[in-house]
Parts: C-alpha cells; sequence; structure tokens
C-alpha cells in the first residue's frame, strides 16, 4: 500500500475558467485552448440547480495535467565472488507517469510522494538522487512544462509541486471542498461539512498513462481508516475506475470541488472497485502546516 496520510473561504463560485493561460510553455510562442468546448460558457457551477457531468469535467480538465517523471539516481551494491565481496556504485535512471492539479493561479500543484520519490530510496544503500525531472502536460496538447518539487510527505502519500512562472501569468485551478475531520468536536455538529455515502464524483486522471480521461463513479465510504506500519491512513473509497496513473489527479464532487486527491487501489482476486483517495481536510492541513503562503481556495457550500 502507497502511504498516505483551513481553510479561508472566499467563494461559493469555482473559478476555473476565469484564469489567463500560461503562454511560456509553448516554446513556439502558442498557448493552449483549455475551454474544451466551453468557449463562451460562462455560467458558474453554483448556478445550476443540478449537476451537469460533463460541463464539470471540462472545467476540471482545465487545471489537471498529465506527468511524466524521469530519475536519475545511484546506490552501492556488495558484489560476491570467488575473490571476496566488493563494494560499487551504480547509477541507474527510472520513470513514472502520473497525475497533478493546480491548486492556485501562480502554479502551485498537488499530487502524490509515491509520483516523485522511488520506493528504492528506503531499500537501497547509499541512495543519492542526481537529477528528477518532471515534465507536466495538459490534456489534448503536446505543449509540456517543467515542474520542481517542493515538499514531499511520504506518511500522506502527498507532494506539492511548482511551476515557475512570470508575475502577469496565472493558470487555471481547482477549489478544495472543505469538509469536517471526522476527528474534530465539530464533526457532529449539525453544521460539519461531510460526504454522502452514493453521493455522485468524478476522477480524472492519466491512466495507465494514455493521456487525461475521466472516470465516473460514487462515495462508497466517506472514511475509511488503514494501519499502515502503525501509521493511521485516512481515506475515501469510491468504486469509481482507478488506475496506474491516476496518482495524484482529483476526485470531485458533482460541482468539481475536490475532495480528495487520488492514490491507489486494492487489487487482488475477488475484489472489484475499490479505489481511495487522500480526504481534502488532510490535504489542507498538510498545506497549512507547511508554512509557506499558498493562497489556495476551499468552498463549503452545496448547491443541493
Amino acid at each position: 500500500m502507497k502511504r498516505f496520510g483551513l481553510v479561508l473561504i472566499i467563494s461559493l463560485v469555482l473559478m476555473l475558467t476565469s484564469c489567463g493561460l500560461v503562454d511560456l510553455l509553448d516554446p513556439s510562442g502558442g498557448k493552449v485552448d483549455l475551454d474544451f468546448g466551453l468557449e463562451g460558457v460562462d455560467e458558474t457551477l453554483f448556478d445550476r440547480e443540478e449537476a451537469d457531468s460533463i460541463l464539470t469535467s471540462q472545467r476540471v480538465l482545465s487545471a489537471t495535467i498529465e506527468l511524466e517523471v524521469t530519475f536519475d539516481y545511484s546506490y552501492t551494491e556488495s558484489v560476491f565472488s570467488f575473490f571476496g565481496t566488493t563494494r560499487r556504485t551504480v547509477r541507474e535512471q527510472a520513470g513514472s507517469e502520473a497525475t497533478g492539479f493546480f491548486i492556485t493561479e501562480d502554479g502551485y500543484v498537488i499530487s502524490n510522494a509515491h509520483v516523485v520519490r522511488l520506493e528504492e530510496e528506503e531499500t537501497l544503500d547509499d541512495f543519492v538522487y542526481h537529477d528528477i525531472e518532471i515534465h507536466g502536460e495538459y490534456a489534448d496538447s503536446d505543449v509540456w512544462f517543467e515542474l520542481e518539487v517542493i515538499e514531499t510527505d511520504p506518511d500522506l502519500d502527498l507532494a506539492l509541486l511548482k511551476v515557475s512562472m512570470a508575475a502577469d501569468q496565472s493558470v487555471s485551478y481547482l477549489s478544495f471542498f472543505d469538509l469536517t475531520d471526522p476527528e474534530d468536536p465539530l464533526y457532529e455538529d449539525l453544521e460539519a461539512i461531510r460526504l454522502f455515502y452514493g453521493e455522485e464524483i468524478l476522477a480524472i486522471g492519466n491512466a495507465n498513462g494514455y493521456g487525461l480521461s475521466v472516470t465516473s463513479g460514487i462515495v462508497s465510504a466517506p472514511i475509511r481508516y488503514f494501519d499502515d506500519d502503525g501509521i493511521l491512513v485516512r481515506a475515501i473509497q469510491t468504486d469509481a475506475a482507478i488506475n496506474a496513473g491516476n496518482s495524484g489527479g482529483p476526485l470531485v464532487n458533482a460541482y468539481g470541488a475536490v475532495i480528495g486527491v487520488t492514490t491507489f487501489k486494492i487489487v487482488s482476486d475477488g475484489v472489484e472497485n475499490l479505489g481511495y483517495a487522500i480526504p481534502s481536510y488532510v490535504v489542507m492541513s498538510w498545506i497549512d502546516g507547511l508554512g509557506l503562503d499558498i493562497r489556495y481556495e476551499a468552498i463549503s457550500e452545496r448547491a443541493y
């Protein structure tokens, strides 16, 4: 199992398409069309009486990116022979494909820690990263850009990344849904913001590295607890299709607010549709504890 583990309410409107595009990303000077067929559509998600899964998914796509990560690393291994044991340094490369999503207009991205770290770093002797290259790309685009790792937490399986941008540039981003932490005494209050069993959700991710795609499902269970080597892990369970490459992608409610970060699924004989995501209250609490000036948004109102 991968390890993985508030907020200023500034609007009831998800500002997912009003931000400008990053025009420094295309070496040819072009821009990326992130309308996904929504050009001229100016209604906000909360103006609608009913959720529209097509409209919601298109808006979420405008702030979600495919990630391709390349690792250059070395470690020391023992070589046994007739003449005795010797030690040598081995240098190798590895890669992975996953997902991330923007949470601020100035380029901060959330993904999973296991996307930007290798498990081998905990098991190999003298493990050293020489370089980690992270390329991001929008759906249906050949425009790519580089990201740097700002912070990771292997226990929570969270990573904070950043795209370098000029001061006058911005990106579309997603807002968190300000769920109440079940361990907060306020969770028993009538005003607590909870997920519902059976609530409709969408999962966006770079499934199998084929490019961004959208799957739908429900909240199978609002809260699940796991014990991962003595670490208490909290998760949202969903039946939405989750595959390799979905890691780090947003799990959103019917109105496009992020309720969780996709992290893993259980694969076993006799097991079907058991996917899990890191709850938004865990993610926001982690971001707040970093001591950085990250001005993400969170909403607390439903349209139903």
